[in-house]
């Protein structure tokens, strides 16, 4: 078990609930991330401030049949996003029970974060300052 907490690192991070995902981009890096299954809730309960160890106990809960994998599923989970820096180590959590605004799945699905990089150039655009003549955003020549 572990009671390690989490949060985004900054305003670089933002996040977006869109009908079956949670689409995550990193403004600094242009990357953008898709999280589908149980990916959604796990997300969810980490930036609420639930522990790891609260969050694997809710989803346990509420997915019985599937304890052993869960576990697993939740560990590489968090391992991923903490690696692609989407979340970083928090001290101290407040344990937050399970929330309304949680969205899960109806039966379990393993989490999925998949990793998109295509639009990193249009992303890392300042549209305030990079557009020409016509109004679309293009990269400075300097």
């Amino acid at each position: 078990m572990s009671s390690r907490s989490f949060k985004m690192p900054g305003t670089a991070v933002v996040h977006e609930y869109l009908d079956d995902e949670i689409i995550i981009a990193n403004l600094d890096s242009g990357i953008y991330y898709s999280a589908r299954g149980l990916g959604i809730p796990i997300w969810e309960l980490l930036v609420a401030g639930n522990t790891q160890d609260s969050t694997e106990s809710l989803l346990m809960e509420r997915y019985p049949s599937a304890n052993k994998e869960l576990k697993l599923s939740l560990m590489q989970f968090v391992e991923d996003v903490c690696k692609e820096n989407l979340l970083v180590e928090s001290p101290g959590g407040l344990p937050v029970l399970a929330l309304e605004q949680i969205h899960y799945p109806e039966e379990y699905e393993p989490p999925v974060l998949e990793k998109y990089d295509e639009m990193k150039d249009l992303l890392m655009l300042d549209p305030v300052h990079e557009v020409d003549d016509q109004g679309w955003p293009s990269r400075s020549t300097d």
